[in-house]
């Protein structure tokens, strides 16, 4: 019987042999590795790169544009279009095809059996088909938060590297609107030969090709310009097949051999040849070496790709059949053998630094308008991404403990767990593309969007609640008979409009503990506002046995409790609201000495640091039960400035006109040094075109009507309101609902806190309006304002200048808008003063004129500005948005502290804010944190809680990579840019970093963590460092470019130790085995 059954699987196996043999010869499937093309050296290469850009939604969702539904709205099916792809490889091994956006490859690799898979396994073996940039989309970079684009790319990465063994080589951004510094960086650091982009500016393009510079280094940091630079080719055309050749889409076929009688048509293989040689001659005439790129695709091209394929093997046989006639080698390529063939001439390139922004097509035409264009999705991204860190972080810190692995201490389906968090990390990654993040899709989209982050963020709350309800039970789990009974946590999804259900129970007399989470780095000593019923006038704050300061801010029906919180690093701190039936609490005598004990231990706070975590902050308060009441507990009017309000701690002092709240000046108490300061809300009419140009204003183009004049959003005069308390005093300035502006300044912080109410805009009047908010101040700028770069790097801008062309510029507002993503700064040089502001979400910003910032806050746009929306950006929603205003001196150069200080950790704390979570009880407070486990963290603090992390180094990235092999993926950043205060390199030993957590390995990745750092081994160019338009850095013009000039694989200081050198600004990666 074994013998039977022995043969019969022997026979079957030769059966399958054979048809699998059978199956490889008919589609010519070989099982041979790479091949480079041969290249010639003497005739001109065309490297003809057949692709598709597939919009990972746009005009339609991600699922109707892979699926193929509403095909009335546009004729696209990425399903089938793959599907046929692959066929057309099959049918022919000279063919080749490269694919970008992995959220659609993923799905459709999801769909294949295994026949199919090993098929495609084998194209990519033999280099048929080629992923290139590899990220989950095409991701857009005027938008975009750093953290979110390495994390996009990342997931794309990762699924190539465990499906195919992969790791692309080339970044493909053909059709973002403009470029950034950090993008460039980011794809250096992940290990990228070259960078190809399709569109930049109407203006540089032209410049560029009559000198011969689409090829060139860009060197984009100027913290770590060698090992950040990457090579960077520009398209001749953008990204879509030469005219005269799109025979999927309507351009005539070629025609060759004999020709029926009864068909008119002539053979035109003669002509097609001709057309097509002068167009790649054409081409090859701005670039300098004998190759030259000519991409063959579209917008979700190839859905009939023989149509293609079929016409352009006969262009490449006719023309190589006749070398000494056309001078031409045609071949199919992929942007990775054009850049290896560009590479090999061995040339010296030229050097840029600056960035592509921003970026027009037209003398009426820029980009401007999608920095700002649905600023409420902006903003909900930006929220998202902090919530993705923060759970990705409490999985890490929670389950990696020996216990919870070996699954002994109550949390269970650990796996389950992890797995319930890729759909909200599937979203962000989604939405970070280049018409999803910007604004730029149709309503549908947007709220398509909207419901995928609602999906993982539901999933990341069901997360936090088994996680904060394990941590708060942690210390009595192995003792059944004490064990408390587990949490239920809630959550205030809409704390930025001051609504709080968790909190209504207040109401019923039932305690709320609060479980504020803090997913930086470094501990926090921070104000926290939670909204409470408004029918609530008295309760106390409790933390670990002790009552804390608080007071109650009441206005437009709502109640806004505020006390100060300290929080571990990635770690969380509890407090307890309980209600308080008698007044007789009053404990006022006490709180001004608090309040001067918070500003001693905390003057510096602002830098967020390691350094100065103060001994548990939170007993400053002592026996203060609570101050809820104190609305006019100082009075800091003097009799002879009676028609102003002012707002004063120990560290500034801010004037504001009494009759409309407006502010008048910031006084930083520290340096005596006064900025006089106004604010206007103003906005441009969009325009609906004009005799100048039919140009309208839209969800791409910001285009001001009437000869770029702003004019006021409104005329009314505001109701003021102020309040004065112990935690905070605030000017709120009241117009309608549609516009509401609050200022506040905390007691121990060193800014201004400016929160703004706008919206839905108004067009009752028929006209389209963009919102802007403009500051004016005295400092002598120079035409000059600063902007980051996706969060990271600060760009130099200068008005109506563009560090690469001599400019022409006929709109000179939308002309001089760039994207803000986080942070914009005004430098007087030559009074040594600085005015920043950090923001919540990306915006558009300008500088019109010395010592002003503009900012873009909401537009509503009745016009479709023409680039494909097909629909006006009619945007009826209400945003809450929040930034920060800092003022402080440029820091001296025997100063012991960075300018960056002042505003760096305060934007990654606006990015990062804390996150507060909800349970009921019904103990009282010294009962509840006798039974619960109020306080953690992972990271080794010391008793007074100071951080193991040094000064300016952020825990970046902490997530499973595979929670069965327990590899984690860390990333690790110095936070400060190099400049004239801040050049220090960061010295740090991993093994300090965890205090439960014990390393058994540490290996340092590339940024995608796909490959060792050791094994990326990128192509080596030459550069002419005296052709370097070296004009956009800071105020450090004379950095020397050398600073950096370490080979990633050299910054470990001890191949037998976990310490590492973090140099300015430098994202390293690691996986750690535990």
């Amino acid at each position: 019987m074994i013998s039977k059954y022995l043969t019969l699987t022997i026979i079957l196996i030769l059966i399958l042999n054979v048809y699998s043999n059978t199956l490889n010869k008919k589609n010519n499937i070989t099982f041979n590795k790479k091949t480079k093309p041969k290249l010639s050296s003497n005739l001109l290469n065309v490297h003809i790169v057949p692709h598709t850009h597939d919009d990972v939604g746009w005009v339609k969702t991600v699922d109707e544009y892979y699926y193929g539904s509403n095909m009335t709205i546009a004729f696209k099916a990425v399903q089938y279009l793959l599907d046929n792809v692959i066929g057309s490889l099959l049918s022919n091994e000279e063919r080749r095809f490269i694919y970008v956006e992995i959220a659609y490859f993923e799905m459709w690799w999801n769909e294949q059996g295994d026949l199919m898979k090993q098929q495609v396994k084998l194209l990519v073996e033999k280099g048929q088909l080629e992923f290139i940039n590899g990220g989950y989309c095409m991701n857009d970079e005027g938008t975009t938060y750093y953290d979110d684009i390495i994390d996009q790319m990342t997931l794309g990465h990762q699924f190539l590297w465990e499906t195919f063994q992969v790791i692309p080589k080339i970044g493909w951004h053909i059709d973002p609107f403009g470029h950034s510094s950090t993008q460039a960086s980011l794809f250096s650091n992940l290990g990228f030969d070259a960078f190809i982009l399709g569109r930049i500016d109407y203006q540089d393009i032209e410049n560029r090709l009559n000198e011969k510079q689409m090829e060139f280094m860009w060197r984009s940091s100027q913290s770590s310009p060698q090992q950040s630079q990457i090579f960077t080719s520009i398209l001749r055309a953008m990204y879509s097949t030469p005219s005269g050749f799109n025979f999927e889409h309507g351009d005539d076929p070629i025609i060759s051999g004999v020709v029926s009688s009864t068909n008119c048509k002539e053979n035109n293989i003669e002509l097609k040849a001709e057309e097509f040689v002068n167009i790649a001659l054409e081409y090859s005439s701005h670039y300098r070496t004998n190759n030259v790129l000519i991409p063959f695709g579209c917008d979700f091209c190839y859905l009939n790709p023989q149509m293609n394929f079929k016409n352009i093997d006969k262009l490449i046989e006719h023309i190589n059949a006749s070398p000494e006639k056309y001078g031409l080698h045609l071949l199919y390529s992929t942007p990775s053998i054009y850049i290896d063939a560009v590479n090999s001439a061995n040339l010296i390139w030229d050097v840029k630094t600056d960035d592509f922004f921003p970026y027009a097509d037209g003398g009426f035409s820029f980009w401007t308008g999608y920095y700002t264009s649905h600023p409420a999705l902006k903003g909900y991204i930006r929220q998202c991404s902090s919530l993705l860190h923060s759970v990705d972080q409490l999985l890490v810190t929670t389950l990696s403990t020996t216990s919870t692995i070996n699954n002994t201490d109550g949390i269970k389906d650990s796996q389950l767990l992890i797995n319930s968090l890729q759909p909200l990390r599937e979203a962000m990654a989604i939405v970070q593309h280049h018409d999803a993040i910007s604004g730029t899709e149709t309503e549908a989209v947007v709220d398509d969007y909207i419901y995928r982050l609602e999906i993982g963020n539901n999933l990341s709350f069901n997360i936090l609640n088994h996680l904060i309800g394990y941590l708060l039970i942690q210390n009595q789990i192995n003792n059944q008979d004490l064990s408390p009974p587990q949490p239920i946590i809630t959550f205030c999804r809409l704390l930025n409009e001051s609504y709080c259900p968790s909190t209504n129970l207040l109401s019923n007399e039932i305690s709320i503990p609060i479980i504020i989470y803090n997913g930086l780095s470094w501990n926090r000593f921070e104000p926290i506002n939670i909204p409470i019923p408004i029918t609530i006038s008295n309760v106390t704050v409790s933390n670990f046995f002790k009552s804390i300061n608080s007071q109650i801010i009441k206005y437009n029906d709502k109640s806004i409790l505020q006390f100060y919180v300290q929080i571990p690093p990635l770690g969380y701190s509890t407090f307890i609201i309980s209600l308080i039936n008698n007044n007789n609490n009053n404990n006022n005598n006490n709180n001004n000495n608090n309040n001067n004990n918070n500003n001693n231990n905390n003057n510096n706070n602002n830098n967020n640091n390691n350094n100065n975590n103060n001994n548990n902050n939170n007993n400053n308060n002592n026996n203060n039960n609570n101050n809820n009441n104190n609305n006019n507990e100082k009075e800091l009017i003097n009799e002879e400035e009676n028609e102003f309000i002012i707002l004063e701690n120990e560290l500034i002092l801010v004037r504001f006109y009494k009759i409309d709240g407006s502010i008048i000046s910031i006084k930083n108490k520290t340096s005596s040094s006064v900025l006089e300061i106004s604010q206007e809300y103003l906005y441009y009419i969009s325009s609906a075109g004009d005799i100048e140009s039919r140009q309208k204003s839209g969800a791409y183009i910001f285009r001001p009507w009437i000869n770029n004049s702003s004019l006021p959003f409104t005329h009314e005069k505001p109701k003021v309101n102020v309040n004065y308390g112990l935690i905070s005093s605030s000017v709120q300035r009241i117009w309608s609902n549609n516009l509401i502006q609050t200022f506040t300044l905390y007691s121990n912080e060193d800014h201004l806190d400016v929160e703004e109410v706008i919206g839905p805009i108004n067009i009752d009047d028929s006209y389209g309006k963009e919102v802007v908010t403009r500051i004016s101040t005295n400092l002598k700028t120079n035409s000059t304002w600063y902007t980051d770069s996706n969060g990271m790097e600060m760009q130099k801008r200068i008005r109506n200048y563009r560090p690469t062309w001599n400019l022409t510029l006929i709109e000179t507002t939308s002309g001089n808008y760039v994207p803000v993503n986080s942070m914009v700064y005004l430098q007087d040089l030559e009074k040594q003063l600085q005015f920043t502001i950090v923001t919540d979400r990306s915006r558009g910003c300008t500088s019109l004129e010395d010592g002003q910032l503009e900012l873009m806050l909401h537009r509503r746009c009745l016009y479709d500005d023409n680039r494909g929306l097909n629909q006006a950006l009619n945007d009826s929603t209400r945003i809450i948005t929040k930034s920060k205003w800092i003022f402080n001196e440029i820091s001296s150069s025997s100063s012991s502290s960075s300018t960056q200080s002042y505003y760096r950790p305060k934007a990654l704390s606006l990015n990062h804010p804390l996150f507060p979570m909800f349970t009921t009880t019904t103990l009282d407070s010294d009962s509840w944190f006798s039974k619960y486990n109020g306080y953690y963290t992972p990271i080794s603090v010391s008793e007074s809680f100071t951080s193991p992390l040094p000064n300016g180094l952020k825990i970046q990235t902490l997530q499973w990579l595979d929670f069965k092999d327990l590899t984690i993926l860390l990333r690790l950043e110095n936070i400060y840019q190099i400049d004239d205060h801040q050049n220090s390199t960061i010295v740090f030993d991993l093994s300090t970093l965890f205090s439960k957590i014990t390393i058994t390995s540490v290996t340092e990745m590339n940024l995608s963590a796909t490959t060792k750092l050791s094994n990326i081994n990128k192509l080596k160019w030459k550069t002419d460092n005296n052709n370097n338009n070296n004009n956009n850095n800071n105020n450090n013009n004379n950095n020397n470019n050398n600073n950096n000039n370490n080979n990633n694989n050299n910054n470990n200081n001890n191949n037998n130790n976990n310490i590492y050198q973090f140099s300015p600004m430098e994202i390293k990666t690691f996986i750690l085995t535990i």
